[in-house]
């Protein structure tokens, strides 16, 4: 008998357990390993591959399709925005997920733009990169929450409009 998936939402039986497939692209091979051994203890996370440069990615997720890539920004060749804008040009239902070093709100801005579905930084705890690939998993934004603190300080009301990661489209 299929093991069966209990619904995120209602604990109701939605039937066979579906795998997740990941990419991950970062050129530190100590990254990869250590994002690959953190999805891997999960039973609905399954690494289908890794790459260490944009170009990599790209040709790795056009061969291997993906559910979700998880995109360093980093690497060597053209950027890991470049690689994240073709592959949700060629594969738009391929999520991407970055996760990089960087926290500024400028380079949250061009991965939206570049198709990026969430963003997560290195320094955040394991906690919130399951709760990211699980958001981008179900379509859903993941970006983070000190992007609403900039947005409530540039309005300079104290109110942002904006109630959770899943509003932050408009950053």
């Amino acid at each position: 008998m299929d093991p069966l998936l209990l619904s995120e939402t209602d604990g109701r039986e939605s039937g066979p357990l579906v795998r997740v497939r990941v990419l991950i692209a970062d050129d530190h091979p100590l990254v990869r390993r250590g994002l690959r051994s953190l999805l891997e203890a999960h039973t609905e996370w399954e690494v289908c591959g890794e790459a260490s440069s944009g170009p990599e990615a790209f040709g790795k997720a056009k061969e291997l399709r993906p559910d979700i890539v998880v995109m360093d920004i980093s690497m060597p060749g053209p950027s890991g925005l470049e690689a994240t804008r073709q592959i949700r040009e060629t594969l738009p239902q391929t999520e991407v997920l970055i996760v990089t070093m960087h926290d500024s709100r400028e380079l949250i801005s061009a991965a939206r733009e570049a198709g990026a579905r969430g963003y997560l930084v290195k320094s955040d705890s394991v906690a919130h990169l399951i709760e990211a690939l699980s958001a981008v998993r179900r379509h859903e934004p993941y970006f983070p929450q000190w992007v609403h603190a900039i947005a409530q300080e540039q309005r300079g009301d104290g109110t942002s409009g904006m109630t959770d990661s899943k509003e932050l489209g408009g950053l």
